[in-house]
């Protein structure tokens, strides 16, 4: 597929997935950020991990990561946020050093926490997972972003670095978030992650 077709289908699903989003009621995805948060932790992966990036979640229609952000700090690990600079289009992971740091922090312009560009914040070198957002997916891993490509570019950028291993990248998902086979519009551009899991499909 073209970058053009795929840029096109891309901008159509994204208008679809939030409305549908946007009608979801708030007690559904209580529910279901509960049911996925209790998956993460039950996964070896993220137990072994040590440095770990974890997005931080939107107010509404998206899993949320308030419960999995304490986790991983109050278990010791170095966790981190991304941090986006829409002038450069560069996203970094940096280090929270607290979960009163990440309750701390000034909400950006979508409503989600996000460390400001000034301040000085430990950025993550070697992550052992990293866990990302979308808007949609399906069973063949697709991803459809919010359509800024900070994930594609940083995962894109990370992988052509020399590193030890390459970290486990696992999508959170609610369920009306995955879609079926192959209906996810692609160019060479998109990263797939390694795990898509909502409440009631895990995709390995």
């Amino acid at each position: 597929m073209s970058s053009a077709t795929a840029t096109a289908l891309k901008t159509v699903l994204r208008q679809e997935m939030r409305k549908i989003l946007s009608d979801l009621p708030a007690e559904t995805v209580r529910r279901e950020s509960k049911i996925v948060t209790d998956i993460i932790f039950s996964i070896p992966e993220y137990q072994m991990s040590s440095n770990i990036s974890i997005y931080t979640s939107l107010p509404k229609g998206e899993i949320n990561t308030r419960d999995l952000i304490k986790d991983a700090l109050e278990q010791g690990k170095s966790c981190y946020v991304p941090r986006c600079n829409p002038q450069t289009g560069i996203m970094d992971m940096v280090k929270l050093v607290s979960y009163d740091d990440y309750l701390s922090l000034p909400l950006n312009h979508w409503g989600i926490p996000e460390p400001g560009l000034d301040e000085e914040r430990i950025i993550a070198n070697e992550l052992d997972m990293i866990i990302m957002p979308g808007l949609a997916f399906d069973h063949k891993k697709n991803r459809l972003g919010h359509g800024k490509g900070f994930y594609d570019r940083y995962l894109a950028k990370y992988k052509t670095k020399i590193r030890s291993t390459l970290p486990k990248t696992v999508a959170l998902a609610l369920d009306v978030q995955v879609l079926n086979d192959g209906i996810i519009p692609t160019d060479q551009y998109d990263q797939k992650p390694d795990f898509i899991l909502s409440a009631s499909k895990q995709i390995v």
